[in-house]
C-alpha cells in the first residue's frame, strides 16, 4: 500500500505514481525549495544561487528533508549541496529514466506512471512542479514570479495549511577583483603576418566547458562571490593551458564537430563585428588565438568552400563539413574567409613562436604571455 502522502499526491494530480529509494522519508519533515526558472547561465556571485545555498545549508541544519524537482540549476545546486552534506531529499521527476548522478544517497524518487505523462512539455513540467509541492510538508521561497508554477505551487502548499516562508535574497557585491600582474613585459615581436595565419576566436562558454561533468558545473555555482570567472579571457586561458580547442557541431552542416578559424587579420574582422540576434552574441569578441598556417594545414585545417544551398547538398557528405552556403540572413559569408579543422584542434606540437594571443587590455595580454610564454596582443577596443 502506497503512504498516505503518496495516496494523497495520487487522488490530487490523478494519476499513478511511481516510487524508488526510502519510503520512510515521507514521515520526517520535508521542505521544499520553490524557486522559478531563472538566468540560463546563471554564476556563483547570483543573488538567487546565494540564497538556494543558504537556505539548503538552513534546513539541513534543522534535520529537514530537502524535496525538490531536477533540470533546474537551483534545484539541481541544492540535490548536489545535500549529497556534498550526507543529508536526505524527496525528489519529483519527470520520469524515472531522467534520474540524474549527483542526488544525495538517502533519496527517494517519485514519478508518475509513464501513461500519464502529457505529451506537452508545459503540462509535463508543471506535473512535476506540483508532484514536488505534494511531496513537502513546508517551503522556502525564492523569488517566485507571479503567475508562474512555483506561484500555484505555493497557493496549494498554503491551502493545504503547510507553512511558506519567503527567503530573503540579498542583493550581494562581489568582492572587487584583484587586478592582473603587469609586471610582465609583453613580447615585443611582431604578430605572425596576417597573410600567413588563422585565427580562431574565443567567447564564454554556453554554462558548461566542452566535455565538463554537470556536478562539476554544479560545484563551481558552489564556490561562493570569488568564483573564478566563465569568461572569454578564461576561455582563451583554458585553450593555451590545454593546448587544444574543441571541437563543435552546433552550426556545421551534418554536425560534425569542427574548429573554425578565419584567415583575415583579426582587427580587420573585427572591425565588422554583427550582432547575430538569433545566437544573442556579438559574431566576434576580443579574445583569438593566431596560429601559422602552414603549422595548422599540416594538421589538417582547410579553406572553406562557399555555394548556394544547391551546390553544397550535391556534395559528398564527407565534404559537406568543409562548405559554407555563401549568403544567408543578410550576411555575406565568404567575408570571413573561413578555415575548418575536423574534430578537434591540438596544438601541443605547434611552436611557441607560431602562437599568437589577442585579448583585450594590456593587464590580460602581460598575464597570458607570462603564463604561457606566447606572444599576446591587444585587439583595438571596440564597445560591443
Amino acid at each position: 500500500m502506497l503512504h498516505r502522502v503518496l495516496s494523497t499526491a495520487e487522488k490530487t494530480l490523478g494519476c499513478a505514481l511511481r516510487v524508488d529509494g526510502d519510503i520512510g522519508l515521507l514521515e520526517r519533515p520535508r521542505r521544499a525549495l520553490l524557486i522559478s526558472r531563472g538566468e540560463r547561465n546563471p554564476t556563483p556571485g547570483d543573488a538567487r544561487i546565494q540564497a538556494t545555498l543558504r537556505a539548503t545549508q538552513h534546513l539541513l541544519d534543522a534535520n529537514e528533508v530537502l524535496v525538490a524537482g531536477t533540470d533546474r540549476h537551483p534545484w539541481d545546486l541544492a540535490l548536489w549541496t545535500c549529497r556534498q552534506r550526507a543529508g536526505s531529499a524527496v525528489v519529483a521527476l519527470c520520469d524515472g529514466a531522467s534520474r540524474p548522478d549527483f542526488l544525495p544517497e538517502n533519496v527517494l524518487c517519485v514519478w508518475p506512471e509513464s501513461n500519464a505523462q502529457p505529451a506537452d512539455k508545459t503540462a509535463r513540467l508543471l506535473l512535476r512542479d506540483r508532484l514536488a509541492g505534494l511531496l513537502a510538508s513546508s517551503a522556502y521561497s525564492l523569488q517566485i514570479r507571479p503567475g508562474g508554477n512555483m506561484a500555484r505551487i505555493a497557493d496549494e502548499l498554503t491551502d493545504r495549511g503547510c507553512n511558506v516562508e519567503a527567503w530573503t535574497v540579498e542583493t550581494l557585491e562581489r568582492p572587487e577583483a584583484q587586478p592582473l600582474d603587469q609586471s610582465h613585459e609583453v613580447a615585443a615581436t611582431a604578430p605572425i603576418p596576417p597573410a600567413d595565419c588563422l585565427t580562431h576566436f574565443t567567447r564564454e562558454p554556453d554554462g558548461l566547458w566542452p566535455n565538463e561533468r554537470y556536478a562539476d558545473f554544479l560545484h563551481w555555482l558552489s564556490s561562493g562571490p570569488t568564483f573564478t570567472p566563465r569568461d572569454a579571457f578564461h576561455s582563451l586561458r583554458r585553450m593555451a593551458s590545454e593546448k587544444r580547442i574543441q571541437g563543435c557541431g552546433r552550426l556545421i552542416g551534418g554536425g560534425t564537430p569542427m574548429v573554425c578559424l578565419t584567415q583575415r587579420d583579426p582587427a580587420s574582422l573585427l572591425a565588422d563585428n554583427q550582432w547575430r540576434k538569433g545566437l544573442q552574441r556579438w559574431m566576434y569578441s576580443h579574445y583569438a588565438l593566431s596560429f601559422d598556417r602552414a603549422a595548422l594545414v599540416a594538421l589538417g585545417a582547410r579553406p572553406v568552400r562557399y555555394g548556394d544551398a544547391a551546390t553544397l547538398s550535391a556534395l559528398p557528405s564527407a565534404e559537406r563539413c568543409f562548405a559554407q552556403v555563401a549568403s544567408s540572413a543578410g550576411i555575406d559569408w565568404r567575408n570571413e574567409a573561413e578555415w575548418r579543422v575536423r574534430g578537434d584542434l591540438d596544438f601541443s606540437s605547434v611552436r611557441s613562436e607560431h602562437v599568437t594571443a589577442w585579448v583585450a587590455t594590456p593587464a590580460e595580454a602581460a598575464a597570458i604571455a607570462r603564463e604561457f610564454q606566447i606572444r599576446a596582443l591587444v585587439i583595438s577596443p571596440r564597445e560591443l
